[in-house]
């Protein structure tokens, strides 16, 4: 599992549903200069969110948004770690 920190930098609150983050990431409220931990699989990262319509993929959508200023994000942590308690990719099994 990946942990990303999100940061709004956007100068507007981001609120859940608003369409201004990826779908995977549509259930977060993120205040203007607020930040907030997601945790995913890491296949999630490259794996088109809409596949029947090709689509973007998480990481891309997420690169997106870190290029039109409204985000920044950094890794925080990858693997079994005390920190989060995340558990390896390997381990979750893909639906």
């Amino acid at each position: 599992m990946v942990t990303l920190n999100l940061t709004n930098v956007s100068g507007v609150d981001i609120v859940a549903g608003d369409g201004v983050l990826p779908r995977a990431l549509s259930w977060v409220n993120l205040a203007n200069g607020a930040n907030v931990d997601v945790v995913f699989q890491a296949a999630d990262m490259t794996r088109p969110e809409d596949p029947v319509h090709g689509g973007l993929s998480l990481g891309d959508k997420l690169q997106q948004l870190k290029q039109y200023h409204k985000i920044t994000f950094t890794a925080t942590a990858y693997g079994d770690t005390a920190v989060n308690g995340s558990v390896q990719d390997g381990a979750v099994h893909n639906v």
